[in-house]
C-alpha cells in the first residue's frame, strides 16, 4: 500500500484562494440580485401609483355620474366591445338582452369597471 503524503501548505493556500474567489463571485451575484430587486420594486411602485391614479379618475367618473343628470356623456366613453361584454354578462344571468338599452349597458360597464378597480 502506498502511503499518502499529508497535504502541504501550498495546497491549503490554493483551497483558501479558491474559496475566496467563490465568495467574491457570490457577493457579486448578490449585488446584481439586489439591483434587480430594487429595479423591480421601483417598477411596482410606479404601477401602484398608476393604479391609484386610475382609481381616482374612476371615482371622479362615478361621482360625476351620480351628481349630474347628463350621465350619457360618461356612457359614451364606453366602447361597443365593452357593451358586448356586458351583453354576455347579462346573458349569463338570464337577463334578456332586449330588456337593457345600450346606454344602460354602457353605464353598467362603468359601474362594473369601477367596482373591479376598487377590489
Amino acid at each position: 500500500m502506498a502511503s499518502q503524503d499529508p497535504p502541504s501548505d501550498t495546497d491549503d493556500v490554493a483551497v483558501l484562494k479558491h474559496m475566496v474567489k467563490d465568495h467574491h463571485e457570490k457577493i457579486n451575484l448578490l449585488g446584481l440580485l439586489k439591483t434587480n430587486l430594487l429595479t423591480d420594486l421601483t417598477g411596482l411602485q410606479k404601477t401602484v401609483a398608476g393604479l391609484q391614479e386610475r382609481v381616482l379618475e374612476l371615482q371622479h367618473i362615478v361621482s360625476s355620474l351620480h351628481a349630474s343628470s347628463g350621465t350619457w356623456e360618461w356612457a359614451v366613453l364606453i366602447g361597443d366591445d365593452v357593451v358586448e361584454d356586458v351583453t354576455a354578462l347579462l346573458a349569463a344571468f338570464d337577463i334578456q338582452n332586449e330588456d337593457v338599452k345600450v346606454r344602460d349597458k354602457r353605464l353598467l360597464a362603468v359601474y362594473i369597471g369601477v367596482r373591479l378597480e376598487l377590489l
